[in-house]
């Protein structure tokens, strides 16, 4: 029996020998709202933070990059006759858009209802307001030659919001009865 007891004693030896460190435990315990989101949590808001926080975002930032090579060929295209204000307009909606979606703006939507707040009201009323200020539709007009396979959706578009569905649509009357249901 005391050579049984050896050998087990033995093979247990080898076998621990042979089998690696257990994992590091570490200290760290996922807070609630990590737990809850399954993200992390950013490091509490600051001026700081706001200002180099970024988490890029593939689907808005290739957006941003189609608009801008697009808006910058047709101000090229007029040779400077193109008013800078409009630019300054279009600028600013790309940069509130880029810090909406894929900075810090966007980073902190997801865990802080203020912040989902305001980048709810950036998207939906600020940036469409500096789009339409920039006036991307006049510019393609007046850089798109005549032969252009481009052509055709920018005359659809002005054929369709010259219509008279589309003026009675944007009647207040109309924009009430729509609005209130």
């Amino acid at each position: 029996s005391e050579l049984i007891t050896i050998a087990i004693t033995l093979g247990l030896a080898v076998i621990l020998a042979r089998t690696g460190f257990p994992p590091k435990v570490t200290d760290y315990l996922p807070s609630i709202a990590e737990q809850i989101l399954g993200i992390s949590v950013p490091e509490s808001l600051s001026i700081q933070q706001i200002l180099t926080r970024v988490s890029p975002d593939a689907l808005w930032i290739t957006l941003v990059i189609g608009i801008s090579i697009s808006y910058g060929k047709g101000v090229k295209a007029l040779k400077g006759n193109w008013p800078i204000n409009r630019i300054a307009s279009f600028i600013g909606a790309v940069a509130l858009l880029t810090f909406a979606t894929s900075g810090s703006l966007g980073v902190y939507s997801h865990v802080l209802f203020s912040a989902h707040m305001i980048q709810h009201m950036v998207l939906a009323l600020l940036i469409p307001l500096l789009f339409v200020f920039s006036r991307p539709l006049t510019l393609a007009k007046m850089t798109l030659k005549k032969d252009s396979e481009f052509i055709g959706l920018v005359n659809w578009y002005v054929s369709f919001y010259e219509s008279r569905f589309w003026l009675l649509l944007t009647k207040p009357v109309t924009l009430v009865g729509l609005t209130s249901f």
